[in-house]
């Protein structure tokens, strides 16, 4: 996600930093780094083609589709492995609202989730299929006439893919299993350590490995970063010191739009240095004089999140499709002129720089307004889209501002107004802290569905704020906050009481807001925001009746860390021969203590689990990764 077309945007200003992987060449990387739910997703897509049995079909895929890019990029020393777990709250609100608008569009077709009744073991699946056998081009489809009625049929539910599920606690499970596999048995799997980040680890997946990079990677090593979301671009460009690229598969051509697993991927990699080099160019252009690039770069990815991020609605006068980003960086070049200071400095912003910002921006603002409007009614005459005309009002009118921020934001009074603005500016903050250093806040969220104009940003002089960090929700807290009414039984069968006692909270029925939208897609579900500390308390109120398996669903974890290496191996076999709980190790990136796991497998200890049949020749431990210094 992140700034909306914005992979388009740089693709198309800037054609020569999109590379090809060549099979050829020993190795691209020293670190590959792997945003696990961008291969969970098209392999479940992939693995719905077969009802009969949808796990075994997913983890087919899931290892094929691994094997596949690695075999591409060739890691000399760390493959990473980092799945989603609990994101913090201001990213909550969209999880929240993708979950419901997916239910909402399901029911529309008439049809319903069915139950996860798989039980808590991974599929058990022949070794010999997945390894030396192409997946099926065409699979067989289960006959759904016992989940089927008149007006349509049961669907997998791909909420299920969230955090402290059934489902994801068995591919938990099935993952540990095969990475001890893949590296035992498997000899494209050899000459690199593994870190495996689950869903028990709190925190999005690209956090993750940015906070991994940052914290423990030599800047001398070079990383690939597989993920298809914009994000990883800016947090790419945030990496100063590193050298990154993003790997991402393109887009199925000739209209194969299935999601289907290919038989010869399409993948390209997105070189971040050589993207850093152009963007200060054509800045350097602009500006004619000396300035400090790294210090120009924080803050042009920092403006750039007013164009639109996860956490915060895109502000009303700017759209990348009308060059928003060229007018940011024309503003940019202004500010610096008249100020010779920076916005963002090592973690803090400079209020007053970031004012005149919003002022330069509140003299154009009108303009930008008008032409994003004719942009929107060119589109929507071009591709004939329907739209509610009583929804079209005139942004750079008074009258039409007022309306925006009573009817899209609630607010009514100039108090109102200043603490929108404020909050949006603290958002801005939040953002920027979460994107370059760390996590500022847990807890914090953008508490409106709209942003505020320039005009208005620029009015605030003083602000004073100060975020409290909090901790993050456990994985079932975090499922009643984002879960629709329909995907309920996801959600131990304790736990469903919840829904009803607290209603408004779960709406069936919501308006889709297609203000300033062309396609459904974009539109903004106007859903209620929720008071987070009712539903812990409710849930609360009703963990002891979870059942123990419900119970290990709920656990949070650290990452898990897999070596062959003979060197780390005579460190860590202690933690286990001799039963220590901890040691202290120095390896590497690693310096500090590091945990023995509840189950012990001792070297050449043959394994037969879950359709897995090998010699173990690994070790593993775990390590909190927000501690553990280089």
């Amino acid at each position: 996600m992140g700034v909306p077309s914005l992979y388009k945007w740089i693709t198309q200003r800037y054609p020569e930093v999109k590379l090809k992987p060549n099979r050829e060449e020993d190795h691209l990387t020293d670190n590959l780094y792997l945003d696990f739910n961008a291969i969970i997703h098209p392999c479940c897509n992939k693995a719905l083609e077969n009802m009969a049995d949808t796990d075994t079909e997913l983890y087919k895929n899931l290892e094929k589709y691994m094997d596949e890019v690695i075999a591409r990029i060739r890691p000399r020393r760390l493959l990473y492995i980092s799945v989603d777990g609990v994101a913090p709250r201001a990213k909550l609100n969209q999880q929240r609202s993708r979950r419901f608008v997916h239910a909402r569009e399901v029911s529309e077709q008439g049809n319903f989730y069915f139950k996860d009744d798989c039980g808590n073991e991974p599929a058990h699946h022949s070794r010999l299929t997945v390894l030396d056998q192409e997946i099926e081009n065409s699979a067989v489809s289960k006959n759904m006439s016992d989940e089927a009625t008149p007006n349509g049929c049961g669907v997998f539910d791909t909420n299920a893919i969230s955090p402290g599920t059934e489902f994801m606690q068995r591919l938990d499970a099935f993952l540990q299993e095969l990475i001890s596999f893949k590296m035992s048995f498997d000899q494209r799997w050899t000459g690199f350590n593994v870190i495996y980040s689950s869903y028990r680890v709190p925190g999005e997946g690209e956090q993750k490995i940015m906070e991994y990079i940052r914290k423990h990677q030599n800047p001398k090593f070079s990383s690939v970063i597989f993920s298809p979301d914009a994000d990883l671009i800016f947090l790419g460009l945030s990496l100063f010191d590193h050298s990154v690229m993003v790997l991402r598969e393109e887009p199925p051509k000739h209209g194969n739009s299935n999601g289907s697993l290919s038989n010869e991927k399409d993948f390209v990699l997105v070189d971040i240095p050589r993207l850093k080099h152009l963007i200060i160019r054509d800045f350097k252009y602009v500006m004619k004089m000396p300035f400090n690039h790294r210090k120009f770069l924080e803050d042009w990815i920092f403006l750039c999140f007013t164009v639109g991020n996860d956490f915060l609605p895109c502000t009303p006068c700017f759209e990348i499709r009308t060059d928003a980003l060229d007018k940011l960086t024309h503003i940019l070049q202004t500010v610096y002129l008249n100020t010779r200071s920076f916005i963002t400095d090592n973690g803090k912003i400079n209020y007053d720089v970031l004012r005149e910002f919003f002022i330069e921006c509140a003299r154009r603002e009108n303009t930008f307004i008008v032409e994003k409007r004719n942009n929107l009614v060119n589109v929507r005459q071009r591709m004939n889209l329907p739209y509610d005309p009583s929804e079209e009002f005139f942004l750079e009118t008074e009258r039409g501002k007022i309306r925006f921020y009573v009817e899209k934001m609630g607010i009514t009074s100039e108090k109102d107004l200043l603490i929108a603005c404020e909050e949006y500016i603290k958002g801005l903050e939040w953002v920027y802290n979460y994107y370059f250093y760390d996590m500022p806040s847990w807890e914090w969220y953008y508490p409106y569905h709209f942003a505020p104009f320039m005009t208005d940003l620029a009015l605030v002089k003083d602000v004073k704020f100060k975020f409290t960090t909090g901790r993050p929700l456990k994985p079932l807290e975090q499922l009643l906050t984002v879960l629709p009414p329909s995907s309920k039984d996801l959600l131990p069968s304790c736990l469903h009481s919840v829904f009803d006692e607290f209603k408004e909270y779960y709406p069936t029925e919501f308006k889709l807001d297609m203000f300033q939208k062309c396609m459904d897609w974009q539109a903004v579900p106007i859903l209620p925001f929720i008071n987070v500390q009712d539903l812990i308390k409710a849930f609360e109120n009703r963990q002891n009746e979870l059942k123990f398996s419900e119970c290990e669903r709920n656990i949070t974890g650290y990452p898990i860390f897999y070596s062959k290496q003979p060197r780390l191996i005579a460190k860590i076999y202690p933690l286990y021969t001799e039963l220590k709980p901890y040691d202290y190790i120095k390896f590497d990136e690693f310096n500090g203590r590091v945990y023995a796991l509840n189950k012990f497998r001792a070297l050449e200890e043959e394994v037969n689990l879950y359709g897995f049949n090998y010699i173990n020749r690994i070790v593993k431990f775990t390590f909190d990764q927000r501690k553990i210094g280089k």
